[in-house]
């Protein structure tokens, strides 16, 4: 069994303000990566549905789902990745839908409809083990 813990609660403005920083330097190292750094604000923008809402999602897990889950470690852990996949398999469809409407042209928006699914689930262990390597609550510590 895990101890209870609380509802998790942060600023609007250092969430934006987190959040639109790791769009923009993800995007800038996608255009890079492109060789194109005129898609910047295009690839900032799909990598701002991922950072945005990929928090959003992690928020309504701890907020919303967690709570009214049997608190064993595998429920908890097996949630919480269902919830990266499924939240992010719908992110990614939406960006690369937005992306695709942007510039209709650009390949890199033909991913599988899963591919937003795995890419969150990627962001969020590196997310969570930086947030233990710092000693803070994380998914592997059952703290956050």
């Amino acid at each position: 069994m895990t101890e209870p813990v609380s509802p998790f609660h942060e600023s609007v403005n250092r969430t934006l303000l987190r959040n639109v920083a790791i769009a923009l330097a993800a995007g800038l190292g996608i255009a890079l990566r492109l060789g194109s750094l005129r898609l910047w604000p295009l690839t900032a923008t799909v990598a701002l549905f991922f950072a945005l809402g990929g928090h959003l999602i992690e928020v309504w897990y701890l907020n919303t789902l967690r709570p009214r889950l049997t608190p064993t470690r595998l429920t908890l852990i097996g949630a919480r990745f269902a919830t990266w996949f499924v939240g992010g398999s719908i992110l990614g469809l939406a960006a690369f839908r937005i992306g695709s409407l942007i510039r209709p042209l650009w390949r890199i928006w033909d991913a599988p409809w899963c591919m937003g699914g795995l890419l969150l689930i990627g962001a969020e262990i590196i997310v969570h083990t930086a947030l233990a390597a710092r000693g803070k609550p994380n998914a592997f510590n059952a703290r956050g």
